[in-house]
């Protein structure tokens, strides 16, 4: 888990999510100065009340 992540996926997407709707989901965050350089898949897991609405894998890199 991410330290300082809103759990709460409704305040990043229209809500509720419904069967056949399309949505878009954005995060914004703060890497903060200290982090180093790094190249990592990150893995992103959307949960609702009756199990995962969405699961994902990004390629990434962080770099100076």
């Amino acid at each position: 888990m991410i330290p300082g992540f809103d759990r709460d996926g409704c305040k990043d997407t229209p809500c509720p999510v419904k069967k056949g709707d399309k949505k878009k989901f954005s995060y914004k965050l703060t890497i903060p100065g200290a982090t180093p350089t790094i190249e990592a898949d990150v893995k992103a897991r959307l949960i609702g009340d009756k199990g995962d609405l969405f699961c994902g894998t990004v390629h990434g890199d962080i770099k100076d």
